[in-house]
């Protein structure tokens, strides 16, 4: 954590050093790594890691995985975990906080944090195209999503008024489409209301039942927060119901031979595919 404790260390410094940690003894492949921070506030999509206050527009993904993304999002490439942790901090100082009757920093927004890791086998078969000499190599792609979702306020007890009112109101309707998701995913229902939020919308994929997903629920111990604690607790069991079949992405990338066998002979793979990823026609 920033007091740089390590046994008190979050999930996302967690993951972002097992990762690394991961691609550094992983001779087989060249990697990719890339982050994108978002926070959802008022149902819009703000970019954290440019902070230019601009909504970003959900359009649907076309790479196969379903879901949508965040047209112009800004995507920081990462050289190793510290890299990763750096973007992941400046971005964190844009979130809106704010203090309620309940809590004196008080999350005004969800946080999104998109971690994009692409790679390519060393030994990866290609095929080349005559006209333009690039070789076509197949690229895995994978996508960690960490959410930190604002919690559920009732106005009764924050007190909540104008802004903070209007805020809390965004928040707690997304909340509950994420919840009425759930239900329809645990019941197989035919229709599943993914587009009546951005939190939602941005979590299609995730929870559509095609990647692995985890949902870590934080409860109150104080009696008088029990309602919303029973709350989050029969979400989380309703969570438990969704089932998953996680599916393995790829697609071919056109690349100059020159180019990629150049970035292989740097000291760092994660260089490498970055430059097959940026410089590919």
């Amino acid at each position: 954590n920033d007091d740089g404790d390590v046994a008190a260390a979050g999930i996302v410094p967690r993951a972002a050093v097992d990762l690394f940690k991961r691609v550094r003894f992983d001779q087989a492949y060249v990697y990719d790594i890339a982050i994108s921070m978002v926070q959802i506030y008022n149902e819009t999509a703000i970019d954290l890691l440019t902070n230019s206050g601009a909504s970003l527009k959900a359009t649907q993904r076309k790479d196969g995985a379903g879901g949508f993304e965040l047209a112009d999002c800004e995507w920081r490439h990462c050289r190793d975990a510290v890299d990763l942790l750096g973007n992941f901090r400046r971005g964190r100082t844009n979130l809106i906080y704010a203090e309620t009757k309940m809590n004196r920093h008080s999350s005004r927004s969800h946080c999104v944090l998109l971690v994009r890791v692409n790679r390519v086998s060393r030994a990866a078969s290609s095929s080349t195209d005559e006209s333009t000499g690039c070789k076509l190599y197949t690229q895995l792609q994978g996508l960690l999503t960490i959410v930190d979702m604002a919690g559920s306020e009732r106005a009764k007890k924050s007190q909540s008024q104008g802004v903070r009112f209007n805020e809390a109101t965004h928040i707690n309707g997304s909340l509950l489409t994420f919840g009425n998701v759930v239900h329809a995913l645990a019941e197989k229902q035919m229709h599943i209301p993914f587009r009546d939020s951005m939190l939602t919308k941005l979590l299609e994929s995730s929870l559509s039942g095609r990647s692995r997903t985890a949902l870590i629920v934080c409860v109150a111990p104080e009696t008088e927060h029990a309602h919303e604690s029973i709350t989050s607790l029969e979400l989380a069991a309703r969570c438990m119901r969704v089932e998953s079949r996680p599916i393995v992405y790829s697609a071919d990338v056109e690349v100059d031979p020159s180019v990629f066998i150049r970035g292989l002979e740097e000291a760092s793979g994660t260089t490498a595919l970055h430059r097959l990823n940026r410089d590919r026609l």
